[in-house]
This record gives structure tokens, C-alpha cells and sequence, in this order.
């Protein structure tokens, strides 16, 4: 969130899977540190005064790439950022140093009764110099360039491509699979189901069945029959009991989020009742973590708010969606941010006020969505299983 108060969190699983580290105890200990925590406060602003940290860590990956094989380029840049470092701790050549007059081993001996005359033209004398040193003292304090806000410059981070470590075969199968289910060919998608289930132990194919399962969305296949239903069900609750081992990592866990509660079928009677999906996977674990809400919840509020301003952009520069589409596209949340906080001073209260609501509403919108949502995972539709549940202790605590 963007006003009236920049409200921006740091996504611990997108950092580690971006970089190909989902598995590293160490920076997984590291970013849950208080010390961590205090940093994103102080930096996580995408509009402020930069500094050399905030340069360099841009362009890490170019200097250490250039640096992989020359020794002699890696200590000139260490020398050039150490120049840098010690231009900011000394700006100008001339050092002030205030001196504190101290009293001599005499002055310690003699016994004055009273107390002394004191000559007016010399305490004047005294406060002219003084002034003057601190004129001094100012005058270099002001020569250290202080850094106007600016968007905080951001690496260009070259994405760790798991599906590429799943195996083409594997996905050409899962893709063919899940064709056969969307086209009824149920003979078809048997016969290679239980490859595609060994096959979803691996993260790669489990994102891959959520982006195929997104598709058939697009085709209007929500509605299933008996036999697809009973085997997309099967499939997402593989893919969920892996999920579960795998501890904080949501993210096949919230492509399945939505996928739930469209995918259906309906039920015999004649009553025109439809059975969703979610029904059929409440009972992983994943559903009970406060955190797993709070990603979602926070990832949803951010593509909204980003869709919001995009299309504002659009109808200010007076662009059509096709030529627009591109360069808002490209634009991060905290590109977006940085324009929007670098805005602010120059908009009248009357547009504050308006941008203030439209994020009010499109949080609240979006937190009676996710009650829903809660209340679709979290309570079940037999009150019999939940029972079940609470007596087991999983999914239910404390309900």
C-alpha cells in the first residue's frame, strides 16, 4: 500500500526463490533475524536519500561477473568503494578540532579569596573566536553532499528457471495428462496419472499443474463431470501433501487457492447443487498458517493497487490500453511506488483524498474476498470431519 502511509512488506519466499535458495538454512535464519527486520524498515522505502550501499548493491552482479576472472579489476574496485567510503567520513581536507583550554598545575595552588575581575573585552574576544570556529564547523558540515530522494535503483535479478530442473519429459507427460482430463479422454489420462503423480514431488511440476490447470479456466472448463472432477482432485491433493512437508513455501499452495473455488461439479438429485473443489483438500495443513494468509492477502493488495495506478497512468497520458500496456507492464511495485510517493507533494488535498479512498477500498474489498475465502478452506461442510479434526489436531486448532 501506497498512501496515506507506505505500508510495504518483504516477501521472504519470492527473495529465495528468484535466487534459487528455497533451501538455505542459513539466509533462511538470516531474514527472519530482528536485525533483518530493522533493515527493511530503514530501506524498504522505494523513494529516499541513496547512498553508496544502495549503488553498489544494483550492480553486484555486473562488478562480480567482470571480476570472475581478473584479480587486478576486483582490487581496483575494492579500492575505488573504499576511496568512495572514506570521501563521506572526510569531506574536506581542512579537520576541525575544537580546543578546550586546560587549566595549568598553578592555578591548582593559588588560594583565591575572591573572585577575580573579569574584563569584558576579553570575554568578547572569546565569543568572537568561538563564533567563528563554529562558522568553520558549519561551513564543512555543509560541504558533505547530502543526496536528494531519488528511486532507489534495483538489481536485475536473472530468475533460477526450475521447471528446467523437472525434466521436459516429465511436464510434456503432465501437460498431455491434463489435456486428456479437460477433453474427457479419461481412458487416456489414466494410464499416465500415476507418473504424473511421482512426477509431482519435484516443485517444477507442481507449479506446472497449477499454470495448466489456469488454462482450462480460460477455455470456460470449470464445470467438470464425476471422472475429471475425481481426478484433478486427486492430482491437487498430491501436489498439496508436498506442499505441507515443505514448510513456509506457498507458492503452488496459493496458485491452488483460486483454482478451488472455481473447478466443480455437479451433484445427482436433480437439485442443480455444485460441489467445489475446496470441499475435497481442507484437510492440509497449509490452510491453518497465519502466514500462508498473510502472503496471499498482501501479494493480492499489491497486483490490485498496481492495476490501479496503471490504468490512472493510462487515462492521464491519454493512451490507449496497447500503447500503454508495455511500459506499465514493466513497471515493479516499487517502481510504481517510487512515482507515487515522488507525486505526492505536488497533488492537491482533494486528490489525496481520492487516491487515500481507492486504496481503502481496494483493501477492504479484498479483505471481505479473503474472509470468504477462509471460511471456504477453513470450515468444513460435514461438521463430522471437523470433529474428526479437532480430535486429530490438524486444521482445526483452537476452532
Amino acid at each position: 500500500r501506497i498512501h496515506p502511509k507506505p505500508v510495504i512488506t518483504f516477501n521472504k519466499q519470492m527473495f529465495m526463490s528468484l535466487r534459487g535458495l528455497t533451501d538455505d538454512d542459513f539466509l533462511t535464519r538470516l531474514l527472519d533475524s530482528m536485525g533483518f527486520h530493522e533493515f527493511i524498515q530503514e530501506r524498504g522505502a522505494p523513494y529516499r536519500p541513496c547512498d553508496v550501499f544502495d549503488d553498489l548493491t544494483a550492480h553486484i552482479q555486473t562488478l562480480l561477473e567482470g571480476e570472475r576472472d581478473d584479480h587486478h579489476r576486483s582490487l581496483r574496485n575494492i579500492h575505488d568503494l573504499g576511496k568512495q567510503l572514506y570521501q563521506n567520513e572526510n569531506p574536506s581536507n581542512q579537520v576541525f578540532a575544537q580546543k578546550i583550554p586546560r587549566a595549568s598545575d598553578e592555578a591548582y595552588n593559588k588560594l583565591e579569596t575572591t573572585f577575580p575581575h573579569l574584563n569584558a573585552e576579553i570575554i568578547a574576544e572569546v565569543i568572537v573566536d568561538g563564533q567563528s570556529k563554529l562558522t568553520l564547523a558549519n561551513r564543512i558540515a555543509s560541504s558533505v553532499k547530502k543526496s536528494k530522494p531519488r528511486n532507489v535503483p534495483c538489481a536485475v535479478i536473472r530468475q533460477h528457471d526450475e521447471l528446467l530442473s523437472c525434466g521436459v519429459r516429465r511436464l510434456e507427460v503432465l501437460r498431455e495428462c491434463i489435456t486428456n482430463i479437460f477433453e474427457s479422454k479419461i481412458t487416456e489420462a489414466r494410464k499416465t496419472f500415476q507418473a504424473v503423480k511421482r512426477a509431482l514431488r519435484t516443485k517444477a511440476a507442481r507449479k506446472a499443474l497449477t499454470q495448466e490447470l489456469s488454462k482450462g479456466l480460460k477455455y470456460n472448463r470449470s464445470v467438470l463431470d464425476s471422472s475429471q472432477f475425481d481426478l484433478i482432485v486427486k492430482l491437487l491433493n498430491a501436489a498439496l501433501i508436498e506442499e505441507d512437508a515443505m514448510g513456509q513455501d506457498f507458492t503452488v499452495a496459493r496458485a491452488v487457492l483460486p483454482l478451488a473455488t472455481m473447478f466443480c461439479r455437479k451433484l445427482g438429485g436433480g437439485g442443480g447443487i455444485m460441489q467445489f473443489i475446496y470441499s475435497k483438500i481442507q484437510h492440509h495443513s497449509v490452510w491453518g498458517s497465519q502466514q500462508f494468509w498473510e502472503n496471499c492477502f498482501y501479494s493480492d493488495v499489491e497486483q490490485h493497487i498496481r492495476s490501479l495506478y496503471r490504468a490512472e497512468g493510462s487515462s492521464v497520458n491519454g493512451l490507449t490500453r496497447t500503447e500503454s500496456s508495455g511500459e506499465n507492464e514493466a513497471m515493479s511495485a516499487l517502481d510504481i511506488a517510487a512515482e507515487q510517493l515522488k507525486l505526492w507533494s505536488t497533488l492537491s488535498d482533494t486528490e489525496r483524498q481520492s487516491r487515500v479512498q481507492s486504496e481503502e477500498s481496494t483493501v477492504y474489498s479484498q479483505a471481505v474476498h479473503y474472509s470468504n475465502r477462509m471460511v471456504y478452506m477453513r470450515i468444513p461442510l460435514d461438521m463430522r470431519r471437523g470433529v474428526t479434526l479437532l480430535r486429530t489436531g490438524t486444521g482445526l486448532e483452537g476452532q
